[in-house]
């Protein structure tokens, strides 16, 4: 366990500190002068009137607006192809010292007259236009077609040299594609898994926490991989904000589900519905996306603390492992949703997929146990049918050494450290100091363990009684039952079948 949470440590912190691609220089415009559309445009007299006001860009309300927008700048000529970059919800029209010069949709009064533009856009700055000094830029704005109500629609306007501006996108986002192989893989094989795995929760679960990863990611990259108009971006965000709640909920199921509690699904209930609360409450869909991740990561934290502090955690890893992604993520060094965020997501999933290997690695190993066991009872069976000889044992009872006879014992019962004797015709039990699966070493064939707690002596065996959930019950001599683990109980349920055919 040490190991696996160093080395998810490690992976935690050198994906947050791998290096973003660095973009070339450019001008940003962090401000603009916007005045509501007039009836006739005269762009000498726009930005005359009273109510012009300076705003940032990223706080210009554009919902169900028609505005006009100016700056001024500095721009020193050069050889470079240059080109006026816009990010945001809206259909624009551009002028550059007050000549049209391209537009991306077509801005209007209202949803009917508007033509939606692209969510990324490049308008060209031609050279003859430009002038070595001051510059003036002017956009007229528009966004009708919205449905989500965005606070900011705008992200960002710059110039910088002329390219493709889903190239540019996609660059920034290019490094995060390096942990789609993890989701991808992650979610195939704990999907196949869940068809076929001892553990059919604990895969699918995985494979769906995968998923969600995997479909967020894509989401993100859409935006550089095709260009799409602006309305299609807020179903984009919705996807975004989907997957995220999507994998705090596997997250949470699979955890619980891990614990081993027989009413897991309440606390994963209440913390389902927490998160949802927290996430529709932030503003801004990139806070309610933290959110829905963050949110759930801190809830389930807390909970495993409080079983910790009780102690009844015996195994604090998944709860080491929440808080070391809570720390990447909080002090990541670069953006939380496009680089060093999925490299953390795939370290949190590559911790995960470990324990899931050794919960494997563990269950089959109990399997092959059982199945030695299984085919001993058969062993065993049969040859109590036979009227197999009993031997006899040494045991220390009460402090002193005794010669037992196994053929009145009926069954032995773990108890701790030792292991109640029951015989035949005896209401008051002995005690063998030691464990069932060294009591099972010093008896002959005609006992076997049937359940983690139980060894029996097949000679008393009368009779088999099934529950609902594939275990049941073995009816010795006296209507004792001893309980029988599940998976051996087809093997036995098989053989006493034979052998009541054979009789």
């Amino acid at each position: 366990m040490k190991s696996t949470l160093w080395i998810c440590t490690l992976l935690f912190w050198l994906f947050c500190s791998a290096p973003g691609i660095a973009g070339n220089q450019t001008i940003e415009i962090g401000s603009l002068t916007t005045c509501a559309a007039p009836t006739e445009i005269d762009l000498d007299s726009i930005f005359q009137t009273p109510a012009c006001r300076e705003q940032v860009v990223r706080d210009i309300d554009l919902i169900n607006q028609n505005v006009w927008a100016r700056t001024h700048l500095q721009i020193k000529k050069t050889n470079a192809a240059l080109g006026l970059f816009i990010s945001g919800s809206a259909s624009t029209a551009v002028y550059l010292n007050d000549a049209f010069i391209g537009q991306n949709g077509e801005p209007g009064k209202n949803r009917g007259t508007e033509i939606p533009g692209k969510m990324d856009s490049v308008i060209y700055l031609p050279p003859h236009l430009l002038k070595d000094g001051e510059n003036s830029i002017t956009l007229h704005l528009s966004s009708h077609h919205g449905f989500l109500g965005l606070q900011r629609p705008l992200h960002r306007i710059h110039i910088g040299p002329y390219s493709l501006p889903t190239g540019n996108i996609l660059r920034r986002y290019l490094p995060s594609l390096l942990s789609f192989g993890v989701f991808l893989a992650g979610s195939l094989y704990f999907g196949g898994m869940a068809l076929r795995s001892f553990d059919r929760t604990g895969s699918l679960l995985l494979s769906l926490m995968s998923f969600s990863a995997l479909g967020q990611l894509s989401a993100e990259v859409w935006r550089g991989v095709s260009p799409y108009a602006y309305p299609v971006h807020e179903v984009r965000l919705l996807l975004i904000l989907f997957f995220a709640l999507g994998f705090g909920f596997c997250v949470t199921a699979y955890i619980h589900h891990r614990l081993g509690r027989t009413k897991w699904w309440k606390p994963c209930a209440f913390i389902a519905v927490m998160t949802i609360v927290i996430t529709m409450a932030m503003p801004g869909y990139d806070t309610k996306t933290i959110a829905a991740i963050l949110a759930p990561t801190l809830l389930n934290a807390g909970y495993l603390l409080c079983l910790l502090i009780g102690k009844r955690l015996t195994h604090p890893s998944y709860l080491a492992a929440l808080l070391l992604f809570f720390a990447a993520v909080f002090f990541s060094p670069t953006e939380f949703l496009d680089v060093s965020f999925y490299y953390i997501l795939a370290s949190l999933l590559s911790f995960l997929f470990i324990r899931q290997a050794r919960y494997f690695a563990q269950e089959r190993r109990q399997r092959i146990d059982e199945a030695a066991r299984a085919q001993r009872l058969a062993d065993t069976l049969k040859r109590a049918q036979k009227g197999a000889a009993m031997d006899k044992i040494t045991i220390t009872n009460k402090g002193k050494l005794e010669l037992v006879t196994t053929e009145a014992l009926v069954y032995g019962k773990g108890a701790g450290d030792y292991v109640e004797l029951h015989f035949k015709a005896q209401k008051n039990y002995k005690l063998y100091s030691g464990s069932v699966g060294q009591l099972e070493h010093n008896l002959p064939l005609t006992f076997v363990r049937v359940h983690r707690s139980y060894i029996v002596n097949t000679a008393y065996v009368k009779g088999l009684v099934s529950v609902e959930k594939g275990g049941g019950s073995l009816v010795l001599t006296g209507n004792i039952q001893v309980p029988v683990s599940r998976r051996i109980m087809p093997k036995v349920r098989a053989l006493l079948e034979n052998s009541s055919a054979k009789a």
